[in-house]
């Protein structure tokens, strides 16, 4: 099955402890489009404020640059104008090595799926792909499958479940 979500992870500028984030959305359907950060990551049990670390969101089409509002804490609403395709761009800030945020710095990016990608609520069943962008020599560990024959390090998620279960740690 074909995802209806790609991400896209660049890392290679670790220095500035931001992951910039590209969510490519297919078969869109509807004139305005949510997109959300969780508010909960496994193995805890407390709501989070993932959205704080949410820089410099943007939304696009084909045709260009989308209308998008943060509607509240967590969802962005965004204005399709019918396009059936979207892309959502969007930095998430990580310098905090815990078990439920990010940390990127020069040696490493500690991923975590909650703290980093926004779904589209009504598609946690889709499967979705992650690309990423790491500087030379850096290596990636997860728990989800690779993409074989991909061009750049891609891997598949079946559900949003199993991309929030499965952290990324990526570096030398």
């Amino acid at each position: 099955m074909n995802p209806s979500i790609v991400y896209t992870i660049d890392i290679n500028q670790p220095q500035r402890h931001l992951l910039d984030v590209t969510m490519m959305i297919s078969a869109v359907d509807t004139a305005t489009l949510l997109v959300q950060m969780p508010a909960w990551t496994p193995g805890s049990y407390l709501l989070r404020e993932y959205a704080r670390n949410v820089r410099g969101f943007q939304a696009t089409s084909a045709a260009g640059p989308l209308g998008a509002r943060k509607q509240d804490r967590l969802t962005w609403a965004i204005e399709t104008g019918g396009a059936s395709s979207v892309t959502v761009r969007y930095q998430v800030y990580g310098y905090e090595l815990t078990v439920r945020t990010n940390h990127i710095d020069e040696s490493h990016a500690h991923v975590i799926p909650a703290a980093t990608f926004m779904y589209v609520p009504g598609r946690e069943l889709h499967p979705s792909h992650v690309q990423i962008g790491a500087p030379a020599g850096w290596q990636i560990a997860t728990g989800l499958d690779p993409l074989p024959a991909a061009e750049t390090p891609t891997f598949v998620a079946n559900n949003l479940d199993q991309l929030i279960d499965s952290p990324f740690e990526v570096g030398l």
